[in-house]
């Protein structure tokens, strides 16, 4: 049987969230969408919309707290697996405006070519970071969630749902227009909004600092910085969050758990596994070849 690629495997895990949402709206029976997800007490919510509504309306909801605890529980439990198996944003992306090939070589004799080697090195962005903060801070200030008007997860699902009371009962709002440019705008010009701007992907990365388990592992006897003396750097060029899985740059707890760095690895050398292996981990154990200036 073929296996079926990891970004398609994304792409069927956004849409079932979408048709589950719908579904919930066409059947009166609303399951709520990823800003409030689930029923009745049990629910999970936006830690994001949360805590701004917490600090603009300064009341505490034991309900919605309660929502917001299964969120904290979920991102310990897995780590930042929303941002690339969950939030439909990644996927309006590669539709909207796709990305350039990876241009990973295949191992033929054993050479890489030239484009499997990043030609600038970044370092992590804190952006989103001071985007974070001044969205709390604004929400305290301005007495409502800001942030939640130019969300585009909000506005891309305010959009669906719009066009489902568009075609149902005929009730054509400004919105339609609104919503989609805002989202648009947000997707090509902010091209670096999940990395570096995007400030709930900042808070769930704040809280998967305490998440241990699916992060990547490289095997050290199979990667070819180490059997070949190759400066390959396949992995990291793939990765959305700029991680390189040997040294843990940009730290392992922004791993969004994509598996780009696997997929596109030419040598499948990454894992990842449920829990850390025993003994001495294989990313460590990777030195680099000498003139490797990462």
């Amino acid at each position: 049987m073929r296996k079926i690629a990891t970004k398609s495997l994304r792409t069927y895990s956004v849409c079932a969230i979408i048709v589950f949402s719908l579904s919930g709206s066409l059947t009166n029976v609303s399951f709520g969408t990823l800003s409030s997800f689930g029923y009745d007490y049990i629910s999970f919510i936006c830690p994001l919309g949360y805590l701004e509504s917490l600090l603009a309306s300064r009341t505490f909801v034991p309900r919605f707290f309660f929502g917001l605890g299964l969120s904290i529980l979920a991102i310990v439990l897995l780590g930042r697996v929303f941002c690339a198996w969950l939030c439909p944003i990644p996927l309006l992306r590669r539709w909207i405006s796709p990305k350039c090939g990876t241009g990973v070589a295949s191992l033929g004799d054993g050479s890489l070519s030239s484009s499997t080697i990043p030609t600038a090195t970044e370092t992590p962005s804190h952006t989103r970071y001071y985007v974070l903060g001044g969205a709390l801070l604004s929400s305290a200030i301005f007495g409502f969630p800001v942030f939640c008007l130019v969300c585009p997860i909000g506005l891309f699902f305010a959009t669906l749902f719009g066009l489902m009371r568009l075609l149902r009962f005929n009730e054509p709002t400004i919105t339609l227009v609104v919503f989609p440019i805002v989202l648009i705008v947000e997707i090509i010009v902010l091209r670096k909004w999940c990395s570096r701007i995007c400030p709930l992907g900042a808070l769930i990365g704040l809280v998967s600092r305490f998440n241990r388990t699916l992060r990547p592992e490289v095997d050290a006897g199979a990667c070819l910085a180490t059997t070949r003396g190759l400066k390959c750097l396949a992995c990291r060029r793939v990765c959305p969050e700029d991680i390189d899985p040997h040294e843990g740059r940009g730290q392992a707890a922004q791993c969004t758990k994509c598996r780009d760095c696997a997929d596109n690895c030419p040598a499948g050398a990454i894992r990842f596994p449920w829990r850390k292996r025993n003994g001495t981990s294989a990313t460590k154990a990777v030195t680099r070849p000498a003139g490797d200036p990462t």
